[in-house]
């Protein structure tokens, strides 16, 4: 159904969001929209698995309750964050695979935040997930 939206993009894709209960993100400027909650693609058989031997750097953390997606946003999100070799196979939207000896399971990646300098060589992403419970969807 067509939708007029009006006045700053991102306070009218935050309106949607809030009053279709969706989440909203602009990668590689194309717009993508997914239910809250909900990954980009859940294809868990396709999922990235994150582990010591694929690039994980640190030990990953729990964060309990300090991830939400802006600041309109009431839901606090438990998940881990973690940081890893840059790989452009983890992005935001996805399903992980965390595979660690502190913390296994499932996730959807929240956000990337990538830094690195020629000069030193340490390329790394920091990556935030929220916890998803896995679906059989094969």
């Amino acid at each position: 159904f067509p939708v007029t939206i009006y006045g700053a993009l991102k306070e009218a894709l935050n309106k949607l969001s809030r009053t279709y209960e969706v989440e909203w993100r602009i990668d590689k400027d194309v717009l993508y929209i997914n239910d809250k909650d909900r990954a980009e693609n859940e294809n868990f058989a396709e999922a990235y698995v994150i582990s010591p031997s694929s690039g994980l750097i640190e030990i990953p953390y729990y964060v309990s309750g300090d991830i939400t997606r802006s600041k309109d946003d009431a839901v606090k999100k438990q998940g881990v964050q973690f940081t890893m070799l840059i790989n452009p196979d983890v992005y935001a939207g996805q399903i992980i695979k965390l595979e660690d000896t502190e913390i296994e399971g499932w996730f959807k990646v929240d956000s990337v935040r990538y830094s690195g300098s020629w000069r030193n060589g340490s390329w790394i992403q920091d990556v935030a997930c929220s916890a998803i419970e896995k679906v059989n969807k094969l």
